[in-house]
C-alpha cells in the first residue's frame, strides 16, 4: 500500500506519468536488509510488543493515543523505549514472527556477527536467506489496509521481491536504488533485478503511450564505505 502521507495511488499515477512526459526516470530507493524499529503507535494500533505500564499507567503516562507521547524534563526523544518491555516474549511473537527477522528482543533468534546476519543499527534482520516458507508478518493480521496475501511456498525474500517488483508493474517504476547492499545476499538482488525487469517490460508492452523508451530495468546498489556496486 502507498502510505498516505506521501499521497494516493492517482497521486503517485501521475507523477510518474508526468515525470515520463518530461523525460524523467522515476527511481525507488528500496531496503530488504531490515525493517524499521517498534514505535509507539505502531505497537498500540497493530497490538504486538508489551509495556512496563499497566492499568491507568498507560494512558496517563502515554496519552490516550500513544502516537501522542512527547518526553518530559530530562528525557529525549528516545525515552519511550524505557516504557518498553522487550523482553517479553509472547507480546513480540505478535509483531514479525520468527520466520521473518532475526532480533534480540523477545523469543527471536539472535543476530549473527556478518555482514549478512548482523543487525544493523540494532534494525531487525530480514531472513532473506531463509528457504523456509514464512507466511505474511503476523502484524499483518491486525493491519486492515493491507492487501497483501499468502503466497504458498515464499519465503521473506520472495515476498519482498514480489511487492517491490508490483510497484514496477503498476507504475512504470524506471529503476531502484538499493540500500544496505552489502548486508543482503547477491542471489536476493538478481531475484529483485530479474523481476522487476520483467515487471518493467509487462508494462511498457501494457503502456507504450506512457513509456519513455524501451531501455530496461535500472538498478544500482550503496554500501557504506564502498559507494556505488
Amino acid at each position: 500500500n502507498l502510505d498516505a502521507n506521501m499521497g494516493n495511488e492517482a497521486d503517485l499515477r501521475t507523477l510518474v506519468d508526468s515525470a515520463h512526459q518530461r523525460g524523467i526516470r522515476i527511481l525507488f530507493d528500496v531496503v530488504m536488509n531490515h525493517t524499521g524499529y517498534a514505535t509507539l503507535a505502531d505497537m498500540q494500533e497493530y497490538q504486538f510488543g508489551a509495556l512496563y505500564l499497566s492499568g491507568d499507567e498507560v494512558k496517563k503516562t502515554l496519552g490516550e493515543r500513544w502516537s501522542d507521547w512527547k518526553p518530559a524534563a530530562g528525557q529525549t526523544w528516545h525515552s519511550f523505549n524505557d516504557y518498553i518491555n522487550f523482553s517479553d516474549k509472547t507480546g513480540w511473537d505478535k509483531w514479525w514472527g520468527k520466520n521473518w527477522i532475526r532480533t534480540d528482543i523477545g523469543d527471536y533468534d539472535n543476530p549473527g556477527f556478518d555482514d549478512l546476519t548482523m543487525s544493523l543499527a540494532f534494525l531487525p534482520d530480514i531472513k532473506t536467506e531463509s528457504t523456509t516458507a514464512s507466511g505474511l508478518p503476523v502484524f499483518y493480521k491486525n493491519k486492515t489496509d493491507t492487501h497483501a496475501k499468502v503466497i504458498d511456498g515464499f519465503t521473506p525474500r520472495d515476498y519482498l521481491t514480489h511487492w517491490l517488483s508490483q510497484w514496477v508493474r503498476d507504475y512504470g517504476i524506471d529503476g531502484f536504488r538499493v540500500d544496505t547492499a552489502k548486508h543482503v545476499e547477491l542471489p536476493a538482488w538478481q531475484q529483485l533485478k530479474t523481476e522487476a525487469s520483467a515487471a518493467l517490460r509487462e508494462w511498457k508492452k501494457a503502456n507504450p503511450d506512457k513509456a519513455l523508451d524501451d531501455k530496461p530495468f535500472w538498478m544500482t546498489g550503496e554500501a557504506w564505505g564502498h559507494g556505488v556496486m
